[in-house]
């Protein structure tokens, strides 16, 4: 997925790109052909009147859209449950999939029910992200059958490792500062897909 900030305009001949969004990219239509939304608390305090106020206007391209990620905290998951279930229903009730955010711990707490929420985030810190931990998490979500997004995804490195966990989708913002160079590089890394993933293995 691409930053709103990317300068990148694909269309739905583009098979591998989306657009993350969040209520600082406006009130705009999305231009790529899916998308999916942040909810900007990284960046700051989370105002739920005001994503509230963003939801409501993005509702005309919710169709496209494949999770809204609900509040969390950084490296703390035992607050982004809390945040999840307060406002996870929330955000479905404007007609979007929601998404629990994945922090550090996660993978020890007790997890909502599966109807709850329909996409997994992986945020975290990026030793957790990179961990045996956030693996599991990984893989859990996926048996459940929710779609899995990891973010700030940055590198070939990152995009291989994830792909052999069988990722849906993954961001980074490499494409808002150099997007020709780095748009060259992902593309031929997305149109070679693992013979395998991990989770094939005994």
């Amino acid at each position: 997925m691409t930053p709103q900030a990317s300068p990148l305009k694909q269309d739905r001949r583009q098979p591998y790109w989306g657009q993350i969004m969040t209520p600082r990219s406006g009130k705009r239509a999305p231009h790529c052909a899916v998308w999916c939304a942040d909810n900007g608390a990284f960046c700051g305090a989370f105002d739920w009147t005001r994503f509230a106020e963003w939801l409501r206007a993005m509702r005309p391209y919710r169709r496209r859209c494949v999770f809204v990620a609900a509040p969390d905290v950084v490296a703390n998951a035992v607050a982004t449950l809390d945040l999840f279930r307060w406002y996870g229903w929330r955000i479905r009730s404007f007609g979007f999939p929601v998404a629990l955010v994945a922090q550090d711990g996660l993978e020890s707490l007790h997890w909502p029910p599966t109807w709850a929420y329909d996409a997994l985030f992986v945020g975290g810190t990026t030793a957790w992200k990179l961990s045996t931990a956030a693996d599991w998490c990984i893989r859990r979500a996926k048996q459940a059958g929710k779609w899995v997004h990891v973010g700030r995804v940055n590198s070939q490195r990152r995009i291989r490792h994830f792909q052999l966990l069988g990722v849906h989708s993954v961001d980074g913002t490499s494409l808002t500062y150099s997007p020709d160079r780095h748009y060259q590089r992902f593309s031929k890394q997305l149109a070679q897909p693992p013979l395998f993933t991990l989770e094939d293995t005994p």
